[in-house]
């Protein structure tokens, strides 16, 4: 499930993070702690957990969400402390989940508690209230979508001094590093391994959209600036075309491709320009 979240920020001028993670997941767990505090803990220090081939505990927290979209913000100038300001008074974001019970307690938390508190860069107060929450209408999955980024998708391998070293499209690894964490999210979800092979998961990316931007689809994001654990992030930044099991489309789809997803990475939205997804009938 996806929903829309209506924001209208009440200020003269709203500061934001360019890179808003950190924010955002903050909103969203004190907002599922408005309608189920028991719930919110459960998700922040469990989640959902498999044993993997190894013996090892994975954890999913099985949703994602985007970034705050408002009108013109790609082209917002960033200060030297990585904030951008706006007087846009309108501004959205979407969430998404397989999980209902994620979806029902953060609906109802937005209803007990409408107005979001979020502080700038000088630990000012700035208020967004929330208008209207809306359930986007299902779609249908096919096993050959076309995607667009509404935040990068991250995908690493442990080095042998256990540090992330982040993969991208081209790199070998990357496509089978992308098919196991979809396939251990549906063991988290379906409480058993998924049957089938990788043969048909293939995924590229949108070679004309590369060559008309002239740039590299490498995004970094920066979680936790200035702080002790400050961390930095490589990930995919760029459309593309999956083909995979519908299964493992939809779970992507729902609660983000790749790594990091409660951390608002992963989310992609279906490129309906190229018209391969249509709406579900009624």
């Amino acid at each position: 499930m996806r929903i829309k979240i209506e924001l209208s920020n009440n200020e003269p001028e709203l500061t934001l993070p360019v890179d808003d993670n950190d924010l955002i997941v903050g909103l969203i767990y004190n907002i599922l702690r408005n309608s189920s505090p028991r719930y919110a803990f459960f998700l922040h220090n469990e989640g959902y957990a498999i044993l993997n081939k190894d013996g090892n505990t994975k954890n999913f927290k099985l949703f994602t969400y985007s970034p705050f979209c408002f009108k013109g913000r790609n082209s917002l100038p960033v200060s030297g402390d990585g904030t951008i300001v706006t007087k846009e008074q309108q501004l959205h974001l979407f969430i998404s989940s397989s999980k209902d019970v994620f979806m029902e307690h953060f609906t109802d938390g937005c209803k007990i508690t409408p107005q979001l508190l979020i502080y700038n860069s000088s630990n000012k107060q700035q208020t967004l209230e929330i208008k209207k929450v809306k359930k986007l209408e299902p779609l249908v999955i096919s096993n050959d979508m076309r995607f667009v980024m509404l935040s990068p998708i991250i995908c690493s391998r442990n080095n042998s001094d256990g540090k992330p070293d982040y993969l991208f499209p081209w790199d070998m690894e990357f496509e089978e590093v992308l098919y196991m964490n979809l396939c251990d999210k549906y063991q988290a979800i379906h409480g058993k391994p998924f049957g089938l092979s990788s043969d048909k998961f293939r995924l590229e990316l949108d070679h004309d959209y590369i060559e008309r931007k002239k740039s590299s689809v490498q995004k970094l994001v920066t979680l936790k600036k200035g702080q002790k654990d400050e961390t930095k992030i490589k990930g995919t930044f760029a459309p593309f075309r999956l083909k995979a099991p519908r299964e493992l489309m939809e779970i992507g789809y729902e609660c983000g491709f790749g790594e990091k997803n409660a951390m608002g990475f992963g989310m992609v939205k279906v490129d309906e320009s190229k018209g391969l997804l249509t709406k579900r009938k009624k």
